[in-house]
């Protein structure tokens, strides 16, 4: 048995890492697994998989490249055709697109998408309809798009997508890796670097620095809190195109050394461990990894409002809903959870048990394998009822 995992130029993320964890499994059980990615640092990731081959041959970013895409699809087609993959699953937007569609006409016996956002909305105008036919084709050609929540399925039968091709399995983190006594001692450790001999608390965020995040907002709620009076430091670990920007910002604000820009970490576990509160200010959102790892390591988080995040984040119970670009909502947020040590830590236990009840790894990582296998079988599997009934699927 044989699978590809197509995630295109895509960089190191939520997919990618729940890619890793599930071809890791799938190694166990004997699938031959094969990642098309162009991106070094995910690449080096990947290489990991006991047995996994890298194929990155074939670019295919994540934006909309006409010339580069059609090429792609040929030889997208050219090298299932040659493999003979029985399944293969796609991530992210353009190589979601052209990889299902090159893998249905490549004949492909299981295609699958791991669907975390949709394309329309990266469009305006006459564009936007452009995006959602060719949307609609992908998911057509799909076995089943594999939403992350259930919020990402009413986002697609909202735009008018395919019911039946909308499964869903959601995201989940090996809450194993987000506490423990070895992370706390990094943690405490990397708290005081954060505070420099500063009073807390310390906001922080995790995720790349570009423009859907929203970071601009971030930075300002931020100085607005400070403007109030309020103490601590933001911390934000993460790189990306919008970096020197945002450090600018901060210097303008007059942050100075209370906003941190930290780059890219490793050792993630450590950074949500040493923070207060996690907060994104993201315009659109998939069901998020910060967040869900944020959770594992109790912490409270000030999320935007979006479908996504409300799945995750129960407003008064494991931390506080604000509205999308609100600068003084936040600012507000902040300000509340830094004056109520009491509410930190018992939104930070709630969201910890949230997270152990709904978003395990291993359930993520379990019902992907059964999908593969499943969709091996004959009938093949092609109806939600068939998932639920095979326990991949809630009903």
């Amino acid at each position: 048995m044989k699978t590809l995992q197509l995630m295109g130029g895509n960089g190191w993320g939520g997919a990618a890492v729940l890619s890793v964890e599930l071809c890791t499994r799938l190694a166990e059980r004997g699938w031959e697994v094969h990642y098309l990615s162009d991106h070094p640092v995910a690449n080096e990731r990947f290489a990991a998989v006991p047995g996994a081959r890298i194929v990155d041959s074939i670019p295919l970013p994540r934006e909309v490249r006409p010339a580069t895409d059609i090429h792609a699809f040929v030889e997208v087609v050219r090298l299932c055709r040659r493999e003979r993959y029985d399944v293969v699953e796609t991530y992210n937007s353009t190589p979601g697109v052209v990889g299902r569609l090159a893998a249905r006409a490549a004949g492909v016996p299981a295609v699958f998408q791991h669907q975390a956002g949709w394309n329309t909305a990266l469009a305006r105008g006459p564009m936007r309809a452009v995006y959602w036919l060719a949307e609609w084709a992908a998911v057509r050609a799909s076995t089943f798009s594999v939403c992350c929540g259930e919020a990402e399925r009413d986002a697609g039968l909202k735009i008018g997508m395919p019911a039946n091709k909308l499964a869903v399995i959601r995201n989940g983190i090996d809450l194993s890796r987000t506490a423990g006594p070895e992370i706390e001692a990094r943690a405490q450790l990397m708290r005081v670097q954060l505070l420099a001999g500063g009073e807390g608390p310390v906001f922080g965020y995790a995720g790349r620095l570009s423009d859907v995040k929203d970071n601009v907002t971030l930075v300002r709620a931020f100085a607005r809190y400070r403007e109030a009076g309020g103490a601590g430091v933001l911390a934000l670990a993460g790189d990306g195109p919008e970096r020197q920007m945002l450090e600018a910002l901060a210097e303008e604000s007059g942050l100075g050394e209370t906003c941190r820009f930290l780059g890219h970490l490793d050792d993630v576990p450590a950074f949500l461990g040493a923070i207060d509160v996690f907060v994104t200010t993201t315009l659109r959102e998939g069901l998020s990894m910060s967040i869900l790892e944020s959770m594992g390591a109790s912490r409270p988080a000030i999320v935007t409002d979006l479908p996504n995040n409300r799945e995750l984040v129960v407003p008064g119970e494991t931390g506080e809903v604000v509205p999308v670009g609100d600068a003084k909502a936040i600012a507000e947020a902040m300000g509340r959870l830094a004056n109520s040590p009491e509410t930190r830590i018992r939104y930070g236990r709630s969201a910890r048990l949230r997270a152990e009840a709904h978003f395990s790894l291993a359930s993520f990582v379990d019902r992907h394998v059964r999908l593969y296998e499943a969709s091996l079988l004959r009938p093949r599997p092609d109806r939600l009822g068939d998932l639920v009934r095979l326990g991949i699927m809630d009903g």
